[in-house]
């Protein structure tokens, strides 16, 4: 406000209320005479101070002594198990079976053992495959040499018909 010479005044006192002796509060209620207005009564005994405060981490939480943040940027690519070699065995195995022998059934035992020694490393995740190629390898194998064996005779057998049949 401003005066009429310019200045500035102080804006009009107000009235004060008399005092009571007793705080407002209009909306409060009045505790009943069995009620206890402020919770139990103070015990005496002093305070924990070994417990954790609301605002502060909790142990395992980032920021702890001796703890680092999370990295920015990419995470790292997983590291991709050595399943291919399960595969192949698998593969070599089956072409084994059905009638490439030898030419099937040898590698596939190779691959299935080497499939082995990187699943025992913890390189590779798939035991059950590299198993199957080693017994359809297996299989294979026999199913080769069997096969050999019966070509052999086979020959052995038309050789002697011919020699029989041969007259001088």
């Amino acid at each position: 406000m401003t005066q009429a010479d310019g200045g500035w005044s102080s804006p009009p006192p107000q009235p004060e209320q008399p005092y009571t002796g007793q705080p407002e509060q209009p909306y409060a209620t009045q505790p009943q005479p069995d009620q206890q207005p402020y919770g139990p009564p103070y015990s005496g005994a002093q305070p924990d101070l070994t417990q954790q405060y609301a605002g502060q981490p909790y142990q395992g939480q980032p920021g702890q002594p001796g703890q680092q943040y999370p990295a920015y940027g990419y995470a790292p690519a997983p590291v991709m198990p050595k399943n291919d070699l399960g595969v192949l065995s698998l593969v070599f195995g089956i072409l084994g079976v059905i009638g490439f022998g030898l030419l099937g059934g040898i590698p596939a035992i190779i691959l299935a053992k080497k499939a082995r020694e990187a699943e025992r490393a913890g390189l590779a995740n798939n035991g059950t495959l590299a198993t199957v190629g080693f017994v359809t390898g297996w299989i294979g194998i026999a199913i080769g040499i069997l096969t050999v064996l019966v070509i052999i005779g086979y020959l052995i057998l038309i050789g002697v018909m011919v020699a029989s049949e041969v007259s001088y």
